[in-house]
């Protein structure tokens, strides 16, 4: 974080710094994390020493949640900034040029996230024969209950799909993908080897949940990681964001499905259906592309209709 900042001050110094886009991405992963404090308000609320009055604690809250949400779309703002000119420079490749431009919004945002949605299903494929095998013949072991279940005292359980699974889709893509890789191999000098590192960092950073052996989680998470950095490769950062979002949307609804409660069955359904932003977000474009926006006079046609237009009074003149 401290490099991303540091690097971020040089570029903005420098005029390098693509305010526009990584305040788009900071505005959206301040907004989402603070409604996701809000949303989780019933189960903070009870953790709060009962001597505060309640609407005391309300009030602490919602200012924390907005602290939390402007220092986090600070650290955002400057990891997305100056790792997009690190990839340009470093990697000679712009992950998200021509996304925030109308053509880049109809063509590369609706392939992108379509890509994604298709790639967070393998992924989660591939999470899954980890675990099968891993249980099988490793002693790999995980509790029955999922960890997103513990977290269920919200005002409503769907949102996290959304809050949670987007702030980490946001935060950790442009950290460990956008900003690490290119940095990574500017001293490494070595792509793969960037990729591989930055993945197993990643997976370092998953290892408060209760699986065995303790390892597991790290080899499981690498793996997933460096997949992930061969595609932020192979195509750009909204590939990466719309996987590793509508990955952990599924995984948190989709326990949900199989609680014991109407309620939470029911959020579990809304949870699939956020899990399915990407598609939608893609479908919503290719609508507008082809029926919201006159279409492309053909070149053609164009030349026939000047070639045979009468000449103007001027050009006889002349």
């Amino acid at each position: 974080m401290i490099a991303a900042v540091y690097l971020g001050l040089q570029y903005y110094k420098k005029d390098e710094f693509d305010k526009r886009y990584a305040a788009v991405l900071a505005a959206a992963s301040g907004v989402l994390l603070f409604l996701s404090v809000v949303n989780s308000l019933p189960g903070v609320l009870y953790n709060v020493p009962s001597s505060m009055s309640p609407s005391l604690r309300l009030v602490s809250m919602i200012i924390g949640g907005a602290i939390a949400a402007l220092v986090g779309g600070g650290i955002t703002l400057a990891v997305a900034g100056s790792g997009k000119r690190l990839s340009k420079k470093v990697l000679d490749f712009d992950a998200v040029d021509g996304v925030l431009r109308t053509k880049g919004i109809r063509r590369r945002i609706r392939y992108s996230a379509f890509r994604g949605f298709c790639l967070a299903f393998i992924l989660l494929g591939i999470a899954t024969l980890f675990y099968l095998v891993g249980s099988e013949f490793f002693g790999v072991w995980m509790p029955e209950e999922s960890p997103y279940l513990r977290a269920v005292p919200t005002y409503v359980p769907a949102l996290m799909a959304l809050t949670t699974g987007g702030t980490a889709a946001i935060a950790e893509e442009t950290v460990f993908r956008l900003f690490s890789i290119p940095l990574l191999k500017h001293y490494l000098k070595h792509t793969v080897l960037a990729v591989v590192l930055s993945s197993l960092i990643w997976g370092l950073g998953h290892t408060t949940y209760v699986v065995l052996p303790w390892y597991t989680r790290i080899i499981e998470v690498t793996i997933l990681g460096i997949i992930l950095g061969w595609a932020f490769l192979r195509y750009d950062l909204v590939t990466v964001i719309s996987a590793h979002f509508s990955m952990n949307a599924v995984l948190i609804g989709a326990p949900m499905l199989l609680a014991g409660t109407t309620w939470l069955k029911l959020n579990g359904v809304i949870s699939i259906i956020i899990a399915s932003l990407p598609v939608l977000i893609s479908a919503t474009l290719s609508a507008y592309e082809k029926y919201g926006t006159p279409p492309d006079p053909d070149p053609r046609a164009l030349d026939a209709f000047q070639s045979g237009a009468p000449k103007t009074r001027r050009s006889r003149e002349s």
